[in-house]
């Protein structure tokens, strides 16, 4: 979150978690998928993002 200039300084607490929780559940995703694909097994975690990112709503959009 500092790389990103955000603080809790600069923001109010409350917002501040739910930015937190947001980058830091997107940059998990990332990391996953980059990790899975350096040591090849990337169909795997490729299967278990499509799995989780339809349990947060957006099975509409992995067609």
């Amino acid at each position: 979150m500092a790389l990103i200039g955000i603080t809790k300084d600069n923001l109010n607490t409350t917002v501040y978690w739910v930015l937190y929780i947001i980058v830091g559940l997107i940059f998990y995703q990332i990391m996953l998928i980059f990790f899975g694909w350096l040591f090849g097994q990337f169909k795997f975690f490729w299967e278990f993002e499509k799995k989780m990112f339809s349990r947060f709503g957006f099975k509409k959009f992995l067609n």
